[in-house]
This record gives structure tokens, sequence and C-alpha cells, in this order.
């Protein structure tokens, strides 16, 4: 499987990474719901995800302008990476549902 993944384009590794991080802490709060780091390591994971995904999204961006001939596979990735966003949006809506609801979900 990893040799699969790193023959991917850089951007979809990343929106991949991303979002398997990002389940993998959504699930890690509900596996261990006393142990309090999890939401300060999700908050600076969120806060890292997006700088990181923000850049790649405007690399693209910059490459959908300057190489047209490609605007197509471009378009692809940059849809594939911006997914992530609502995601992340129901994974923390959930979190914070449980937080205030003072229930596991």
């Amino acid at each position: 499987m990893e040799n699969k993944i790193l023959k991917l384009p850089f951007p979809i590794q990343i929106a991949i990474l991303s979002f398997l991080f990002g389940t993998i802490l959504f699930i890690s709060y509900f596996i261990f719901p006393k142990w309090d780091n999890i939401l300060f390591v999700g908050i600076l994971y969120v806060l890292a995800a997006l700088f990181v995904n923000i850049i790649v999204v405007i690399n693209l961006f910059i490459n959908f302008i300057t190489e047209p001939s490609q605007r197509k596979s471009i378009a692809i990735q940059t849809a594939i990476v911006v997914t992530n966003i609502p995601i992340s949006l129901t994974y923390f809506s959930i979190i914070i549902y449980s937080i205030t609801s003072n229930s596991p979900f």
C-alpha cells in the first residue's frame, strides 16, 4: 500500500494523510475519553493541517493558472484536498456536541 500512496500526486498524498491522521485523532477522542491531552493534540493538528493544506491549495491554484494543459488534473487534486474541510468541520461539530452535552455521543 505504501508504494501506491507514494505514486500519487503530492496534493493527494497530503489529503489522504490529513484525513487519516484527523480520523485517528477523532476516533481516539472517543476511545480515550479521560485523556484530556487529546483535545490539545487535536487542536495543534488542526492548525498544522490547515497551514499545510492552505499552502497546497495556493500552489494548486498557481499551477491551475500557469499550466492550462493540466487544469483538469489540478482541479481534481484541488477538490480532493478541499474535501477535508467539511469532514473536519463534521468531526469538530461532533466533538463540541459531545463536550457540551456531557455525553460520549
